[in-house]
């Protein structure tokens, strides 16, 4: 559909229900560590779209960068005085300067995120707006 691949009826299913109850969540949530593989491997096919050009992946940031802190803590015993570990809640697999020094940005609101899903890329381009609609 819409040049992209299909998807199967139990696919079609899966892929609504995760859109209108889940999705959101496994990105937002202050318990989940993402981790972002946002360079291409030195074989990647050709024309294969750059993480920051694809509209799922501009989803996943955004959404995992909107109430996360920037580091979550264990504390031995619910002992507040004494923190035993400490480790990023997003991580990105990009190791140059740039990418280190971008750990988060300011909240994206709804309309400016419909306005950048709109220049980006999605498989199957109906996505567009399903994702916008999960974002608000």
């Amino acid at each position: 559909e819409n040049g992209g691949p299909s998807r199967t009826h139990e696919q079609q299913i899966s892929f609504k229900r995760a859109i209108k109850e889940t999705m959101d969540i496994w990105y937002a949530h202050q318990g989940i560590i993402c981790v972002r593989l946002t360079t291409l491997p030195t074989n990647a096919p050709h024309g294969c779209l750059e993480y920051h050009a694809r509209g799922w992946t501009t989803f996943e940031q955004i959404s995992s960068e909107l109430i996360k802190p920037r580091m979550a803590t264990a504390f031995p015993d619910d002992d507040k005085r004494f923190a035993t570990a400490m480790w990023l809640l997003n991580l990105d697999t990009d190791e140059s300067e740039d990418a280190r020094s971008k750990y988060s940005t300011l909240p994206t609101p709804p309309q400016m995120m419909n306005e950048i899903l709109q220049r980006k890329r999605f498989t199957n381009s109906s996505d567009t707006d399903a994702v916008a609609l999960l974002y608000e």
